[in-house]
């Protein structure tokens, strides 16, 4: 049972060496509390930077992912910064690179970067996340360092993901002529999808991102950036031979 509760601390903390430390220390001092109990009061807050927050400014969260924050190079605290944007757990390699406006190339060096100071995890290949704790510090930071461009980063991740509903459903509708559509905005990274499977289960993954994207296009009145193929319906089948 120990076990388990040390594991809820270590979640709750992000699983960063600095954050557990101060994990550590908020056990030490209340030594007649279970761990369980203190993980608890780590993950009830809804967001674990007040959570870890501490009178004593050298013990407090965002004073420790600021040492592993400004260890980094420009490029990967901006891509972190601008992580916190997207909607969703997770985000892929050309998502991300797209929000930053960047080569794929330089976006996978900055994301290697984030990846070996814990501020990033690869659930899957290609494919990243952070923990609550860091995309709250990040969003705070952009807020502070990137809100004039914002409304740039925004269209072009809904360009990203506008440009990959469409390869997806001309890869699922193959049969169908293809109809004209514009090229990417500069700076965004789109997805190719081999086979029906792939732009299915696109779909199927993506699906909670596109509908928050399709609030989006309708709260900042940007229709042409709606990715269509989402509008009230769940993700489309792959077509049959027949159809």
């Amino acid at each position: 049972m120990r076990w388990l509760s040390a594991t809820d601390s270590s979640s709750a903390s992000a699983g960063l060496p600095l954050t557990l430390s101060i994990v550590a220390a908020r056990a030490a001092t209340r030594p007649t509390h279970p761990l369980s109990s203190i993980a608890a009061d780590l993950t009830s807050s809804g967001t674990g930077l007040h959570a870890l927050a501490d009178p004593d400014s050298a013990a407090d969260a965002r004073a420790s992912l600021a040492l592993s924050y400004h260890a980094l190079s420009p490029g990967a605290t901006r891509i972190l910064r601008l992580s916190s944007l997207h909607p969703g757990a997770e985000a892929s390699r050309n998502a991300l690179a797209s929000l930053a406006g960047v080569p794929v190339t330089d976006a996978e060096g900055d994301l290697d970067e984030l990846e070996r100071v814990y501020l990033m995890t690869q659930p899957e290949p290609h494919r990243y996340a952070c923990h609550d704790v860091v995309r709250a510090y990040a969003a705070e930071l952009a807020a502070e360092h990137d809100a004039n461009d914002e409304d740039a980063v925004r269209l072009r991740m809904l360009d990203h993901y506008r440009q990959n509903a469409y390869r997806a459903m001309r890869t699922l509708r193959s049969n169908r002529s293809p109809v004209a559509f514009l090229n990417p905005l500069p700076g965004v990274t789109v997805d190719e999808f081999g086979t029906a499977e792939d732009a299915s289960g696109w779909f199927a993954s993506l699906y909670p991102v596109l509908r928050v994207l399709l609030e989006q296009t309708i709260e900042h009145n940007l229709p042409e950036y709606r990715p269509s193929t989402c509008h009230n319906r769940r993700p489309p089948a792959a077509a049959s031979p027949s159809s």
